[in-house]
């Protein structure tokens, strides 16, 4: 009787919304100190969203009742919740059925529990990350689902979850759920998402090289558990579905990234930025160019330029690299990034005096095909120019002045010429002003320059 009533109490606790999850025991991934999620009981991301959708939540019927009894109590066989959950799968997976088992009391925060209890199998877990998935799908569910009590727990559990297949799953979730604005905000501020998804994208192809913050490891965590129990490195399959959910995460980013209002606080995500410029020109062409569009779209915030160059180690570096990709989408994204870059006064000699910066423009604005990287290339150059201090850096850079004088000549292109010309402009300038600088210092009286004037020495006639 008192095990019958320990089933009774802790599913009222999961299907009432006014009261307070059970003190469960949420402990997952806790080999990893990186990845340690601790969580006493099933919280909400924000209890005062979801109270808008009350009115239309609904109880249980007797047989998911049933259903989500078996579910939730750990202390049924294996077997049982095993079928249980693939029986939630199949019911969510009909299209008909996934608003309203959104909108049913029991069923997302059922599933969130399952997902989180130390105990679960991971086929369990795999199963109910699926039928999140499932739920996450339709436009009218995105927020209901994400504001579900234990919801955002599960999610990023499931995110370093030692079976690649769950991570996939709940990296897709992720990204199908970053569609809505409002779960935009709510995802960049919640802590375990963040470290989560930024763990995820940090996965590389070499896995036994990499070091973090916590000293030399082997590896994905994933990984490491398995050598640790002597079960060999992970398949073909299983680096292909980490792959996947790496390019999940990658994708939900570029979403976040093109949020005007929050990119303040996306290019000041110290795990978020740390990732993408450890991963950015390690992966394939198209997984890294949605990387290098990330890292576009944050210096499309003005504020956010003098951040990334003297603040985030690497990222101008790492847009370097991209520039001379032969992948073109990464390498315009990234022209794009500098370009923007470069606008920002208190950034231009910095910029200039980066290894290798103005000879991959130089080639790109020259040898490029495209007129629009072409462009971007001259712009950046043109925006450089402005600063006086730039003129060593620029005349020092074999090919710069003899690009930017070819450019002068341009016949097919009058935007690209004009950029050009006004560069030299630019750049004449300065010389013309150190020279005036100069003669001004002089006792000669003869200030104005040029002053064409010829002077021999001892000549002849």
């Amino acid at each position: 009787r008192r095990e019958s009533d320990k089933r009774h109490n802790m599913s009222m606790c999961i299907n009432d919304a006014q009261r307070e999850g059970p003190p469960l025991e949420l402990i997952v991934n806790t080999k990893t100190k990186r990845n340690k999620i601790i969580a006493e009981e099933m919280v909400w991301v924000n209890e005062e969203d979801f109270k808008e959708f009350e009115e239309s939540m609904k109880q249980p019927h007797d047989r998911l009742e049933k259903l989500l009894k078996t579910v939730e109590d750990v202390d049924t066989n294996t077997a049982y919740r095993v079928n249980a959950c693939g029986a939630l799968k199949t019911l969510t997976a009909s299209k008909k059925n996934r608003s309203r088992l959104a909108r049913t009391w029991g069923v997302v925060s059922g599933l969130a529990m399952v997902i989180l209890h130390k105990r679960s199998t991971g086929e369990e877990r795999l199963r109910c990350m699926t039928a999140l998935l499932h739920l996450s799908v339709p436009e009218q569910n995105w927020r209901i689902v994400y504001c579900s009590k234990g919801f955002t727990q599960a999610l990023a559990s499931g995110m370093v979850d030692d079976y690649p297949k769950v991570r996939q799953t709940a990296c897709m979730c992720l990204e199908m759920l970053t569609k809505l604005e409002d779960n935009r905000v709510s995802m960049l501020h919640n802590e375990h998402i963040v470290e989560a998804a930024s763990r995820t994208i940090g996965f590389a192809q070499d896995l036994y090289d990499e070091v973090d913050d916590y000293g030399p490891w082997q590896g994905d965590v994933f990984v490491r558990d398995r050598l640790s129990d002597n079960i060999g490195s992970p398949s073909a399959s299983e680096i292909a579905a980490l792959k996947k959910a790496r390019l999940s995460i990658l994708r939900a980013f570029l979403v976040i990234s093109k949020c005007q209002q929050i990119s303040h606080d996306f290019a000041r995500t110290q795990p978020i930025m740390d990732a993408l410029i450890r991963v950015s020109g390690t992966m394939e062409d198209e997984v890294n160019a949605v990387c290098i569009a990330t890292m576009m779209n944050v210096t499309r915030l003005p504020d956010n330029a003098w951040h990334v160059v003297f603040q985030c180690p690497n990222f101008v570096n790492a847009l370097v690299k991209a520039v001379e990709s032969t992948y073109d989408d990464c390498s315009q994204c990234a022209l794009y990034a500098l370009q923007n870059i470069s606008c920002s006064s208190p950034c231009r000699q910095e910029l200039a005096s980066i290894p290798n910066l103005l000879v991959a423009v130089t080639r790109k604005a020259f040898g490029s095909t495209s007129t629009d990287r072409r462009t971007a290339a001259m712009h950046i150059l043109k925006n450089l120019s402005d600063d006086p201090c730039n003129l060593i850096y620029m005349t020092n850079t074999p090919g710069c002045v003899a690009t930017l004088l070819a450019l002068t000549n341009e016949r097919k292109d009058p935007m690209l010429r004009y950029v050009a010309c006004d560069t030299i402009a630019h750049l004449a300038h300065w010389l013309q002003t150190s020279a005036q600088t100069g003669a001004d210092l002089t006792s000669t009286g003869k200030n104005q320059l040029p002053n064409l004037e010829n002077v021999v020495w001892e000549q002849w006639r």
